[in-house]
């Protein structure tokens, strides 16, 4: 699949002040400033003085496809991965880009957008419109399940790629967007990009001396996912092609639909039938992407699961392959797979993470406002996204209801103390004075 004529002409077009200030708008108004200082806050209140300055700075580029040097700069700032980190592995690297860069990237990104949903495969659900997050883990607990049922003998095999992001190759990403019909000034414009960054790292609140970058997309860049996309399209493409010809057996769920992987960005799981063959071919194809691409698995952290095979056969493969081994019930993209989530024990994480999120809340020096901001975006959110795919024991919602409430009224979880406010009363509709909705009723 590749764009149209039409959709080229549009990537490519002038740039517009309205265009401008829609990117101004689109970043966060209380984003960390980059090495030029400056905040999208501070744009969006003295935009009128500064409006002709930005878009006379911004068409620069889309007329020359040139960045001046110092525009896209940018200090790393590293950020902690693990509890009490001491190794340089411990932390997570992400960029402050100065703000011109940004909203050329964001107008770009915005341009992108548009035509991604078209060449896109179903099989990647992260930036796309209409395609949820929660797709990959319910259509995975189906899988699981259906196999079991079914007594299939099946493999799961869940991929780490290691540095994803830092480690795609510039060449091949060009080499992608010709593929996908991009046009000459628009891979002139993600090159120049790309090839015009330059780093610093903040080191104890300073940063070091600026050096430039040679591969990789940075993590703070509003172009950075979508890009990424479409890399692990070219990977997609590369994957059915192998299944097609017959050399990886998929699941065939039906005679109409046959799955064998699905990503969600650097999120990337397998499925077929177990067979020394089959994970042969899964390790080559992966291999293959790698020397194209960049983007190396990271063995050690992968994992393979078997349904309905014996331990030993799933150990052996392991051993093979040097990744771990994947048990149920296990965690991906946020919620639990292949567990019997209508059991009260399987909601226990889900509650220890709530009350986890207590522990960490100065509750004697918030007020009731501050209290019901936390229960609304915080501890509401939390079992929301697993109740979006499983139905909750009414245990379990009673469970949580107790929590929100001992909260709310500013008393320790087991709590005695009488409440000032009836629970219901919290509970009931806005306009009879209520606040938020029940879990249950």
């Amino acid at each position: 699949m590749t764009i149209s004529i039409d959709q080229q002409t549009e990537l490519e077009g002038a740039v517009s002040k309205e265009e401008v200030k829609k990117a101004v708008w689109d970043c966060g108004s209380d984003k960390s400033p980059g090495p030029d200082g400056f905040s999208f806050g501070f744009y969006r209140k003295f935009w009128t003085c500064i409006e002709n300055d930005v878009f006379a700075a911004v068409n620069y580029f889309f007329t020359f496809g040139d960045i001046p040097k110092g525009c896209n700069a940018c200090f790393i700032a590293l950020i902690p991965k693990v509890h009490d980190a001491n190794l340089v592995k411990d932390f997570r690297p992400i960029s402050l880009i100065g703000s011109i860069y940004k909203i050329i990237a964001k107008i770009l990104a915005n341009r992108l957008v548009g035509v991604l949903g078209d060449i896109v495969n179903e099989v990647q659900s992260a930036f796309i419109s209409d395609r949820q997050i929660l797709d990959g883990p319910f259509i995975l607990n189906e899988v699981i399940q259906w196999c079991k049922s079914k007594k299939k003998q099946s493999l799961i095999f869940k991929v780490d790629f290691e540095k994803a992001y830092d480690s795609v190759r510039w060449d091949f990403l060009d080499d992608v967007l010709k593929k996908f019909g991009f046009g000459n000034k628009w891979r002139d414009w993600i090159q120049k990009c790309l090839r015009s960054s330059r780093g610093s790292i903040i080191i104890n609140g300073s940063p070091t001396e600026e050096f430039q970058f040679f591969k990789g997309l940075k993590q703070g860049d509003p172009l950075s996912p979508f890009l990424f996309i479409l890399i692990m399209e070219s990977l997609h493409l590369s994957f059915q092609s192998v299944v097609d010809v017959g050399l990886f057996k998929g699941i065939h769920l039906s005679p109409l639909v046959n799955l064998s992987h699905m990503f969600y960005a650097d999120d990337a799981v397998f499925v077929g039938q177990w067979c020394d063959d089959n994970i042969n071919t899964l390790v080559h194809v992966l291999e293959c992407f790698f020397r194209a691409s960049g983007l190396r698995i990271n063995m050690s952290k992968s994992k393979i699961m078997g349904v309905n095979v014996g331990d030993d056969k799933i150990k052996v493969a392991a051993s093979k392959l040097g990744c771990l081994i994947l048990n149920t019930p296990f965690t991906y993209l946020g919620t639990k797979v292949g567990g019997n989530m209508s059991r009260v024990q399987a909601w226990t994480e889900i509650i220890d993470k709530v009350k986890s999120r207590l522990s960490n809340w100065k509750l004697k020096s918030l007020s009731i406002g501050g209290r019901l901001t936390l229960l609304k975006s915080v501890l509401g959110s939390i079992p929301i996204f697993h109740m979006s795919i499983f139905k909750v024991p009414l245990t379990v919602l009673r469970s949580l209801e107790s929590i929100r409430c001992q909260f709310f009224n500013g008393h320790e979880l087991k709590s005695n103390k009488s409440s000032w406010v009836k629970w219901n009363s919290v509970l009931a509709a806005k306009e009879k004075g209520g606040e938020f909705q029940p879990f249950c009723s």
